[in-house]
């Protein structure tokens, strides 16, 4: 087992390769997945759960599928072009690792954002967003959840510490043991703050009873409940009728409108799609 978590840590440069005996008289040698796409596993293990080549399949959905991802600090670094007009190679081959894994990451994060219903979503960029309104198909393949630790000194004076920008730096040092005292209290803090009890749904509770069915109505059918009649307050919203098909980004996924039904803007600034018929049937124009 130890080999095991060593090979997972051997990243180069910095560690040797772990050599193992995977079988059939045969040796691998391993390093760090960091430098790969796996430096966040998340996407890999949605793979590894739903695809048809491996044997769980799990079905997926924002209220079937949860992979929460805890990450171990990132450090942003900022380069100008002065620091790699006189690099050599053995700088370089310090350098790349480092690269390596934080475009992995960056990656890795871009499409579970995109494939996910996330209430912990980051702005990738000032263009992309935090990707809240993006998604594939018209709907989110899962919960995804992510919680790491920025290395920046504002951050972590917000937490309780207060480190100069060198020992920020420092902390970063993926082969320096004595940084382990100072992490593992940043870490504490860092969970305190970040991980909310109303991130995680009832339906991935550990206290639900297995093969617990989550509660669906269905229409034309007496559930024997107590309606009572109610009538929505005449909060005014915005409608304009669109005279082609046409389609809205929403939360829950893609909404489609055909030639004539209304795009609705809601009081929070909100878009939806409203049948011309049921449009006809709720609403009059406001005086």
């Amino acid at each position: 087992m130890w080999k095991i978590v060593r090979a997972s840590a051997a990243a180069p440069t910095y560690f040797l390769p772990i050599v193992l005996d995977i079988g059939n008289g045969e040796k691998g040698s391993f390093i760090d997945g960091g430098i790969s796409m796996a430096n966040n596993p998340s996407l890999t293990l949605f793979l590894v759960a739903t695809l048809r080549g491996f044997p769980f399949h799990w079905p997926i959905g924002r209220e079937k599928l949860c992979i929460v991802s805890v990450g171990t600090g990132s450090l942003h670094r900022k380069y100008t072009y002065k620091d790699f007009q006189k690099m050599n190679l053995m700088q370089w081959a310090g350098m790349l690792p480092d690269h390596f894994m934080s475009d992995a990451n960056y990656y890795n994060q871009i499409i579970m954002q995109i494939l996910s219903d996330s209430q912990t979503a980051s702005e990738i960029d000032s263009e992309m967003g935090d990707l809240k309104y993006d998604n594939l198909n018209g709907s989110h393949a899962l919960t995804y959840l992510r919680y790491d630790v920025p290395y920046d000194s504002e951050y972590l004076s917000r937490l309780g510490f207060n480190f100069s920008e060198k020992e920020v730096k420092e902390l970063s040092s993926m082969d320096n043991y004595r940084n382990i005292p100072t992490l593992h209290e940043i870490g504490k803090a860092a969970g305190n703050q970040q991980v909310q009890k109303d991130h995680f749904q009832k339906t991935f509770s550990l206290d639900r009873p297995l093969n617990q069915d989550v509660l669906r109505f269905t229409p034309n059918k007496d559930w024997g409940l107590p309606f009572e009649k109610v009538r929505k307050k005449p909060i005014p919203v915005e409608a304009v009728q669109i005279d082609e098909a046409f389609e809205v980004e929403t939360l829950e996924g893609i909404m489609k409108g055909k030639a004539g039904d209304y795009l609705m803007k809601g009081v929070q600034g909100e878009l939806y799609v409203c049948d011309k018929e049921i449009f006809d049937q709720t609403y009059e124009k406001s005086r």
